[in-house]
């Protein structure tokens, strides 16, 4: 069964790619186990999710993302449990919550070596590896590892793609049924862990109508139908259940079908920007700008699918195939997931993370297709191939100078010190006064700052109201804290304690 879906010849290949998985996540958490829990939405899940009853984990699956106290309706049950087992290992001990981050970031480079090597075969030796290093020193993970809430983005992609792996096995595109429940389960948890898991029949069903063998259409549209068949009817299902907890589709207010075509094409570019240069200097997109850039992007996937086409009738006609193949599945990724931001109505830096392996991907791709180039054709494929190389290196380099795995993000640290100082003050504070008492606390650490041209976090949220309230809510329930976004007019019950901040620390007014 393992080797079935694996894909393994038996000769243990797959060993090399799970100890580069185990030190990319050791690496990884050498440089955030001191962070804090930062992000607005982390103490807020953790109070919501936590089980101490069987009650709180029926909850868990029967109401919505942090119980309503985030501005949009979620229903993410799998997201809730992984905090639910932090807070019983680890109760509110930062250093267990970014250990499981980063075990999840070493699973997600582990997930896009897989995926690449399935989707090119066993015969592609250079691709995944690539695909593995592109995705492992892009700058955009340092923006989710670092915060615990936002690793549903980390079990979005693990899951969603080695749900990929095993049901575009051999066997699983075949329709054999193991494979299929494998990987049904896998995407069960996928769509569980975030919204955007939704469109993983979508992916199932190109991924099947591009790497099966029958010939006719109607033959491939069966085959595709055939394997995405019970990743739609668990679609199906967790949508019915979603729709029973939110009473509606819900999401973000700003959700719309109508401003789609509007908001697609900003969104595309957007993605397009933060991926080739998530940090300054900006110089190639300030310079080049946006048009020029899109057009060398476009020539180029030409030029590779050019150079495919041309295997036709030579050696490498079947390799051809599978790369053509192959960057088709990784455009529809990035077109599918693009368009489910715009629909959203709004792009955070960090959900660019699922685009990162697409790009990585792409990135393994074309090196795989400039190397098949260079020894399939004569000079100009060989000049082709050595361009290729060379400018994916060149972007590699280029992406890896600001990786979280070798570049230090001083803001991240700041963030911390300024998070523990201030809930650290504030608990002393509660601990010193009598119930029945108004406690003005100091300013409350927001946001990272970011100085224009600098290389920084972009989405350094640290603290707000609601994520301030759980806190007080899991440090002091027994005080019954409590906070007031003003000065309050009267004195609060002998059995409360009212907390006031008094604005914004200085400096850390928002990104």
């Amino acid at each position: 069964m393992v080797r079935s879906v694996l894909g393994s010849s038996g000769k243990g290949w797959w060993v090399l790619p799970v100890l580069a998985g185990m030190l990319l996540f050791a690496v990884t958490f050498a440089r955030t186990h001191g962070y804090a829990l930062l992000g607005f939405d982390s103490y807020p899940i953790i109070l919501t999710s936590r089980v101490m009853s069987w009650d709180d984990l029926v909850a868990n699956f029967t109401q919505k993302l942090m119980e309503g106290r985030f501005a949009g309706d979620f229903y993410r049950p799998f997201l809730s449990l992984s905090f639910a087992l932090d807070h019983a290992l680890w109760g509110l001990r930062p250093v267990g919550y970014q250990l499981t981050n980063a075990v999840l970031f070493g699973g997600s480079g582990l997930a896009t070596f897989f995926l690449m090597r399935r989707l090119l075969g066993t015969g592609a030796a250079v691709a995944p590896w690539v695909a593995l290093g592109a995705f492992a020193f892009h700058a955009i993970p340092v923006e989710v590892i670092s915060v615990p809430a936002r690793r549903a983005e980390l079990l979005a992609w693990s899951f969603m793609a080695f749900s990929l792996f095993v049901q575009l096995s051999p066997r699983g595109v075949a329709g054999a049924l193991k494979p299929g429940l494998v990987a049904g389960g896998l995407g069960l948890l996928a769509m569980g862990s975030k919204e955007t898991a939704y469109l993983l029949p979508g992916f199932v069903f190109a991924g099947g109508w591009l790497l099966t063998e029958e010939q006719s259409i109607r033959n491939r549209l069966g085959a595709a139908l055939r394997i995405t068949a019970l990743h739609a009817v668990l679609l199906t299902l967790v949508m019915g259940i979603r729709l029973a907890v939110l009473g509606g589709l819900g999401g973000y207010a700003g959700t719309s079908f109508a401003e789609l075509p509007d908001r697609a094409p900003e969104v595309l570019w957007a993605s397009v920007k933060y991926l080739v240069a998530p940090q300054p200097p900006m110089w190639a997109v300030e310079i080049l700008g946006a048009k020029l850039i899109l057009v060398l992007l476009i020539s180029g996937l030409a030029g590779a699918w050019f150079c495919l086409w041309t295997f036709r009738g030579r050696p490498g006609r079947q390799s051809g195939s599978r790369l053509s193949k192959g960057l088709a599945f990784v455009f529809i990724w990035h077109l599918a997931l693009s368009l489910s931001f715009a629909l959203a109505g709004r792009v955070n830096i960090w959900y660019l993370f699922l685009l990162v392996p697409g790009f990585a991907m792409g990135l393994g791709l074309l090196v795989q297709v400039g190397w098949s180039s260079a020894r399939q054709r004569g000079r100009a494929g060989r000049i082709w191939g050595a361009v290729t190389l060379v400018s994916v290196l060149a972007l590699l380099v280029w992406e890896g100078r600001y990786s979280p795995l070798v570049h230090s993000y001083p803001g991240w640290e700041a963030a911390s010190r300024m998070s523990d100082q201030f809930l650290d003050g504030l608990g002393q504070q509660i601990d010193a006064v009598s119930d029945g008492t108004v406690i003005t606390a100091a300013p409350m650490p927001r946001w990272v700052r970011v100085t224009p041209g600098s290389v920084a976090v972009r989405g350094g949220a640290i603290l707000s109201g609601y994520s301030l309230q759980a806190w007080l809510e899991l440090g002091f329930a027994d005080r019954g804290a409590r906070l007031l976004d003003r000065q309050p007019g009267g004195k609060p019950p002998l059995d409360q304690v009212w907390v006031v901040p008094t604005g914004l620390a200085p400096g850390f007014d928002g990104p």
